[in-house]
């Protein structure tokens, strides 16, 4: 059914094409010879007959002229030529006398008055450039690329008030330097930048390079600050294409940024072939690793998600939020103590789980140091009783979430994964189920994490405490650890220790003095710096293997697996001993035994 803006274009294209029909009969008859009467009113029903028809079949009445291109002009092209055609083969036979030039006079005639009437349209959408929104904040582009022009186009055709004045952009290009996109200059490149934010008094930058490295970003951002000019960043084109609003993406800088991990590609297929359908099991479902791997899983259509947690709270909250997102998901919160091996059991028996992934532990390393009884209960034996329960009931796979702590530990945290580790690789060996761990290092905006407390200790007005000047660590974001652990879980045969690529380490004190600049203060000046000093367990740097675990290629190019060193069966028989909750001694004496392996350095 057409729609009230199709029969107006219908009716005006009827009015232009018995024109058109007009001027070309013109060029060879007069309007008012004796042809007029009869030859004329039937030409005139064939042209609008055959061209209108062709315009409908070519789409032409369900384009939006407002945002019309090259592509739309073509169609034009072909659906003139093509009604043009049929009005050259109809008056070949009833109009004989017509002398055939007058074809292409209306094709012309058609093309200039149609297209020409719809192209006004299009040009005066466009006229002013972006009348409603030069009233904001002085704002540039640092980017006249796609995303930079993306921009301006929702600038340019957006009827609210955006509140940014788009003085001109900023590009590395020096070709681009004072050419125009969509009208708005080039005012220079990044070297230029302290001058151009002085001189057009800017506000706020805008940075527009989805391929920007972490040295352009920081760079930039720091220009900004210290020009008192606000700083937010574009995700990739990609991002803005799947369906989100291109201005609602604009964001401030955050420190993922920094790192700027590049997107991952996941095999959706190889993925979906292990979850689709599944009953799948998070441990650690209310943590920072573990609520990302619910959100992440359900995009999977499983058929239940079971989220194990022994914190309430925690599992209650992925639990609503699961539910509000992923209604037609099955979800189904479950509070239990993995160091209880009958419980977990039961839980197992009732819910049939063919999909593990094992994501609850105790973390923190100076905490553990403290309470190393409670590690070795939690992470081991913990872990001890999910793979004995996961053999028994038959479960799929199963996937331990491990940490490069666990690699030459020297904490408490770090053995007690080292050992956690054995314990799945040597069921593995045995196992009809898939027993696999995926070891990765730090990741940003985690509960806890160093980027969380420094920002508290700038809130309070610092200082911010660093424990060494040469400390660094390997991070990642949490949603690109989550998708590696699935990908590398779907490439698991058995027994494999994977490993992702975690980029270069950054030093914790490069780190504390970006968050500063971010919050537009200045290290040492408005927010101190204190060293504390290394806490015990705490390594200057860590590493994601051992020089005798050599690491391979995988399928994807961020996964790798390891040749992992032999398993300590000392250590681990005096593991596969302990039934259920363990006691007190047994506890002790295997802490013992562990530290005499892999003593601290």
């Amino acid at each position: 059914m057409p729609t009230k803006k199709t029969f107006f274009y219908i009716v005006l294209d009827l009015s232009l094409l018995v024109l058109a029909a007009c001027f070309s009969w013109s060029l060879h008859w007069e309007i008012t010879s004796i042809h007029f009467s009869r030859d004329l009113l039937l030409y005139i029903f064939i042209a609008t007959g055959g061209l209108l028809l062709s315009f409908y079949c070519f789409g032409v009445y369900r384009f939006i002229w407002h945002y019309a291109g090259l592509n739309e002009f073509l169609t034009i092209i072909i659906a003139a030529t093509s009604g043009t055609i049929i009005v050259f083969v109809f008056t070949s036979f009833l109009i004989p006398q017509m002398p055939k030039f007058l074809n292409l006079a209306l094709w012309f005639s058609s093309l200039i008055l149609l297209g020409g009437i719809r192209f006004i349209s299009r040009i005066t959408w466009n006229l002013p450039f972006y009348p409603r929104n030069r009233i904001g904040k002085k704002t540039i582009i640092v980017g006249a690329g796609e995303a930079g022009a993306l921009i301006i186009r929702t600038l340019k055709f957006s009827k609210t008030k955006i509140g940014l004045n788009v003085i001109g952009f900023i590009d590395d290009n020096p070709a681009k330097k004072n050419c125009y996109l969509y009208g708005t200059p080039v005012l220079g490149t990044s070297q230029e930048l302290p001058v151009i934010l002085t001189r057009y008094q800017i506000e706020e930058a805008i940075i527009a390079i989805p391929t920007a490295s972490p040295e352009q970003i920081k760079k930039i951002a720091q220009i900004c600050q210290e020009n008192n000019v606000s700083t937010k960043i574009l995700p990739s084109v990609l991002d803005i294409i799947q369906g989100k609003q291109l201005l609602g993406q604009m964001r401030d800088l955050k420190m993922e940024d920094l790192l700027h991990r590049s997107e991952v590609n996941i095999d959706l297929e190889q993925v979906g072939n292990y979850l689709k359908d599944q009953a799948v099991l998070v441990t650690g479902a209310g943590g920072s690793i573990g609520s990302e791997l619910c959100r992440q899983i359900c995009k999977f259509s499983p058929e239940k998600l079971i989220l194990v947690g022994h914190g309430e709270n925690s599992v209650n909250d992925i639990n609503l939020e699961l539910t509000h997102t992923h209604p037609h998901i099955n979800c189904l919160p479950v509070i239990v103590d993995i160091r209880d091996y009958h419980a977990l059991l039961t839980i197992f028996n009732t819910h049939n789980p063919s999909v593990i992934f094992h994501a609850g532990a105790h973390k923190h390393v100076n905490l553990m140091q403290q309470c190393p009884e409670e590690a070795f209960k939690n992470n081991v034996f913990g872990t001890l009783n999910l793979v004995r329960a996961a053999e028994s009931s038959g479960v799929n796979r199963f996937v331990l979430i491990s940490t490069d702590k666990a690699v030459l530990p020297s904490s408490i945290m770090g053995l007690t994964k080292l050992l956690a580790e054995m314990v799945v690789r040597h069921y593995a060996q045995t196992s009809n189920t898939i027993f696999t761990c995926v070891r990765f290092g730090n990741v940003l905006g985690s509960r806890g994490s160093v980027v969380e407390l420094f920002r508290k200790q700038i809130a309070s007005g610092g200082p911010v405490s660093v424990t060494h000047p040469e400390m660094s660590r390997y991070f990642m974001t949490i949603k690109e650890a989550v998708q590696l652990v699935m990908q590398a879980s779907a490439l698991a045969k058995g027994g494999e220790v994977f490993i992702l690529d975690m980029g270069k380490p950054v030093r914790i004190i490069d780190l504390a003095q970006d968050m500063i600049r971010f919050l537009g203060l200045r290290p040492g000046i408005d927010i101190d710096i204190k060293f504390t000093g290394i806490r015990p367990g705490e390594k200057l740097s860590e590493e994601l293997h051992t020089e005798k675990e050599k690491p391979y290629p995988t399928t994807h190019e961020k996964i790798f697996v390891l040749e992992p060193e032999n398993i300590d069966y000392d250590l681990i028989n005096l593991v596969l001993q302990i039934h259920g909750f363990p006691s007190p001694d047994q506890v002790v004496r295997l802490k013992k035994l562990a530290l005499n392996k892999f003593p601290p350095p």
